[in-house]
C-alpha cells in the first residue's frame, strides 16, 4: 500500500474545510476555483500538499533532466542532482535560498561546483563570483552582459 499524505481540500478563500489522506492513484476532490482538469495547465487545482496539519509542503523532486521541459515562471522544485532548491524565473532555473553557512550561526561559507555544465547567463548589471579554478564544459555558454561582470577567484 502506497503511503498516504494529508492534503487540505475543500479550500474557501485559501483557508483549510477539510484534512483527508490520498495515496497515489486516488481521486481528489477538486477545491473551490479548481478546475476538475486531470491534464496540463487545466489541471490547476486550489490544494496544498502538506506532511500534516502543521507540518512541511510538499514539492516535486528530481534531477536536473526532469526539470519542466516548458516550465512557467515562479516553477519550485528540488534538484536532488544539485542538492538544491530552485526555481525558474522565466528564463533559467536557479538556485532558492541557502546561501553560505558555518559553524553556528555565522554564514562565513559559500561553495560552489568547479565546472558549469549548463547555459547561464548573468543578469544583467549584476556581478558574480565563483572560487575557482572553474571548467566550461564543452558546447556550454556563459553569457555576461554589458554591466555586468564576473569574477573567478
Amino acid at each position: 500500500m502506497a503511503n498516504k499524505i494529508p492534503i487540505k481540500a475543500g479550500l474557501t478563500n485559501g483557508n483549510a474545510t477539510s484534512l483527508a489522506e490520498f495515496e497515489s492513484g486516488d481521486t481528489i476532490p477538486v477545491a473551490n476555483g479548481g478546475t476538475g482538469s486531470t491534464g496540463g495547465n487545466a489541471a490547476k487545482i486550489n490544494l496544498t500538499v502538506i506532511t500534516a496539519a502543521d507540518g512541511s509542503l510538499i514539492v516535486p523532486t528530481g534531477n536536473t533532466a526532469a526539470r519542466d521541459g516548458t516550465p512557467n515562471i515562479g516553477f519550485i522544485r528540488f534538484n536532488t542532482e544539485l542538492s538544491q532548491f530552485e526555481g525558474y524565473d522565466g528564463s533559467f532555473w536557479g538556485s532558492l535560498g541557502g546561501g553560505a553557512t558555518g559553524g553556528g550561526n555565522d554564514d562565513v561559507f559559500f561553495e560552489n561546483s568547479l565546472t558549469v555544465t549548463t547555459d547561464y547567463e548573468i543578469s544583467t548589471d549584476k556581478s558574480a563570483i565563483s572560487a575557482g579554478p572553474i571548467t566550461i564544459d564543452n558546447g556550454v555558454t556563459v553569457t555576461i552582459p554589458d554591466g555586468s561582470r564576473w569574477v573567478v577567484v
